[in-house]
């Protein structure tokens, strides 16, 4: 026989509140004191009771529920978003609803309709610039963030990195080496990533007198192959360049790992450099020069913001942009002439 759940009458009576109370505490009213919502919350705990979102959705029209839409937990950033906006989310008495989708634009459907448990708000770290879907939830004013993307022209809350300097610093950095056959690792070129970091880029080796030959830029697919076949092709005879800016430390690393098997010195023959400073980088077998981010702060400031639309604060949207900082490790030298 399957264990009976816990009620909120179970709760209010092992609390020694009313059943009011208890409904009152998980929707956040400001008529519980602070001590007796914080008993309540233990009782409940204790007892093992969750409330009933979709109960709770018909009542307040809210389902304390954030839709989170990442392209994959596989790249450590996205990990580290996830797990802070869920940190964040149940500091605050929220869930979160997490979607995967390496191409959000195939698969919209759940994150907007979501079944009977519809989401107070959404996270979109996974969108195309051209995004008909960011545009389509505008549309019927679910509040909504964009972090790690954006989409022109969206009247849309944004937390992006500051991609303009991270890119500049990189080119900076290469140049003073002496380096002038740059070439270039990139995501899709559909996304503000891919597209926007090659054009920061491209114009920041102009500014120092080079220019990133197209022919020295390989897309990777998004996936280990997909990175390991993108660098291979850069490192082949005769066109290898004598550094590589990957738009990503993951691709970075695959691209150090592709320069290793082919017999390619790091950073005598071959420098390399990514974008994040993922923990990974950091590990003294691998030395990664890098752009770092604070991907931790710019996900728990997406997910303030986001509360603030949820909780129906009325302003015009916002670009926070975060600062980066290049950080030189081993795997960038002067080149090999």
């Amino acid at each position: 026989m399957r264990e009976r759940r816990p009620t909120s009458t179970d709760v209010a009576r092992a609390a020694g509140v009313s059943q009011s109370t208890v409904s009152r505490t998980f929707r956040d009213d400001p008529r519980v004191l602070p001590d007796t919502r914080e008993h309540v919350r233990t009782v409940a705990r204790e007892l093992g009771y969750y409330p009933n979102a979709i109960a709770r959705s018909m009542i307040t029209t809210r389902s304390g529920i954030v839709a989170v839409v990442v392209p994959d937990v596989v790249n450590p950033i996205f990990t580290t978003m996830v797990t802070v906006m869920h940190q964040e989310l149940q500091a605050q008495g929220r869930q979160m609803m997490l979607f995967l989708e390496r191409n959000f634009e195939q698969g919209p459907h759940d994150v907007l309709g979501m079944s009977a448990l519809p989401a107070d708000g959404v996270v979109i770290a996974s969108a195309t610039q051209d995004s008909a879907v960011v545009r389509e939830i505008l549309q019927r004013r679910i509040p909504t963030i964009l972090i790690q993307r954006d989409v022109p022209g969206a009247q849309v809350d944004r937390v992006m990195p500051d991609d303009a300097v991270g890119c500049k610093a990189v080119a900076q950095h290469l140049v003073e080496l002496g380096h002038r056959r740059i070439g270039m690792v990139t995501g899709s070129p559909l996304t503000s990533g891919g597209r926007g970091r090659r054009e920061f880029f491209t114009k920041a080796l102009a500014e120092f007198g080079v220019s990133l030959d197209p022919s020295l830029v390989k897309v990777a697919e998004p996936s280990f192959d997909g990175s390991v076949a993108a660098a291979r092709s850069l490192l082949s005879p005769p066109q290898r360049p004598t550094a590589v800016f990957c738009a990503s430390d993951t691709i970075a690393l695959t691209t150090l790992d592709a320069a290793r098997s082919m017999g390619i010195d790091v950073p005598h023959e071959l420098s390399v450099v990514g974008f994040d400073d993922i923990d990974m980088a950091g590990w003294s077998m691998i030395g990664l020069t890098t752009v770092r981010q604070d991907i931790a702060e710019q996900s728990r400031v997406a997910i303030s913001m986001l509360l603030e639309q949820v909780d129906g604060t009325q302003r015009d949207p916002e670009d926070v942009t975060f600062p980066v900082e290049l950080v030189v490790r081993t795997t960038t030298g002067p080149p090999p002439f």
